[in-house]
């Protein structure tokens, strides 16, 4: 099994006492007084901010900070088990295992954002998820003219109608949106604003780990028509986009609308990306049980704690790990791998972290058996 080694500093400042860099300043410490921040690191550049294109693992992790699916992994619990997210519950799956029943939790509001409108105080406004979003969000990954390819992977020839809707979305330009609205998707249905069903082609048991993935998050009607099919008239309104100069993608930060717990406050391509707390994500708390040995080992302390933890999370492009090195013996970041020119300087034969830089406040993490995704595709549509 793969094992990856980890350090993480302990407090804000405890990696300071390891190197003369010490006394550089630190990234926009001022900025963030007073509150919990993690400078983390991130080595693949972010592709998509849109859930219907996220295919890597950077994009995903990313979008897994402010965009939701119905379903999420237990936090602790081993071997993994899907629980509720966004649904109220997990499915009710008919007895030809074709038909799943999904109940929205009723408690689920975006992030406040200016497609809903203004508050009467000047804040963007906000509302509740429908299973109507959860119709829009699988029309765009169905949509002829929106790159979905890992999702659409996924659900391809199992939910009904979804070849039908592909193909009739082929006939409209990509920024005509109206599609949206004309071209019916059988095998999704918003029975009710918190009730939604879908109907398979053929038993699909991996459903629920597929409805687990934020590809699968909701969308407004609302993001699309203010940001996709909207700009900034320069008068301070707004004016229509002709349709051919639309783009069906989500790809400016001021168009992530999500429900999770951090929204998008700045990203610098290529540079770096800050998250901060969403102030009106629903009440979510700390799970209270786990696997064997998580009390023992202090996964529990924090039980029945509102999460998150972390109000700000301050995240720097490095692609290679001597420089994510000496970002962390800067103190610039939290947490860094280790090069493999100063391993054993760092780890011990018996593959823990020496006397000398326990002594600095620094932890070693181990993460067992990092879980990767590979897959081969073959042609077989064009001859040799």
């Amino acid at each position: 099994m793969r094992r990856t080694l980890v350090l993480m500093a302990l407090g804000i400042v405890a990696a300071m006492a390891l190197s003369p860099f010490a006394l550089l300043e630190k990234p926009q410490r001022d900025r963030f007084a007073g509150k919990m921040v993690n400078y983390g690191i991130y080595a693949s550049k972010i592709r998509s901010i849109d859930p219907a294109t996220a295919g890597d693992t950077s994009s995903a992790a990313l979008q897994g900070n402010f965009y939701e699916g119905l379903y999420t992994y237990h936090y602790l619990q081993r071997p993994v088990a899907v629980v509720p997210q966004l649904a109220d519950a997990m499915p009710e799956v008919s007895a030809d295992g074709l038909t799943y029943t999904i109940r929205l939790r009723d408690d689920v509001f975006y992030a406040r954002n200016p497609c809903f409108g203004f508050e009467p105080d000047g804040r963007p406004a906000t509302r509740r998820v429908t299973a109507a979003d959860f119709v829009l969000a699988f029309k765009r990954i169905a949509d002829f003219h929106i790159d979905s390819r890992l999702a659409l992977t996924l659900i391809a020839g199992k939910i009904a109608g979804l070849e039908d809707y592909r193909e009739a979305t082929r006939g409209y330009a990509p920024g005509d949106f109206s599609r949206y609205d004309k071209v019916p998707l059988a095998g999704v249905e918003a029975v009710d604003d918190l009730t939604l069903r879908i109907r398979l082609t053929t038993p699909f048991p991996q459903l629920r780990y597929v409805l687990a993935m934020a590809s699968y998050a909701p969308i407004p009607r609302e993001m699309i028509d203010y940001h996709l099919a909207g700009r900034d008239d320069g008068r301070g309104g707004r004016e229509p986009i002709p349709v051919d100069q639309r783009s069906p993608e989500i790809r400016d930060r001021e168009a992530i609308v999500g429900t999770g717990p951090y929204v998008l406050a700045e990203w610098v391509r290529g540079g770096w990306i800050v998250l901060e707390r969403n102030p009106d994500f629903r009440e979510q708390y700390y799970p209270s049980e786990g696997a064997p040995g998580d009390r023992e080992a202090g996964l529990l302390d924090d039980a029945g704690r509102r999460v998150p933890f972390i109000d700000v999370q301050h995240l720097t492009y490095v692609a290679e790990s001597n420089p994510m090195w000496m970002l962390f013996l800067k103190g610039l970041t939290d947490t860094s791998g280790i090069p493999r020119d100063v391993f054993d300087s760092v780890i011990t034969p018996s593959q823990d972290l020496t006397e000398q830089w326990r002594q600095r406040g620094v932890r070693l993490m181990k993460i067992e058996g990092d879980p990767s995704l590979y897959w081969y595709g073959f042609n077989l549509r064009d001859p040799v």
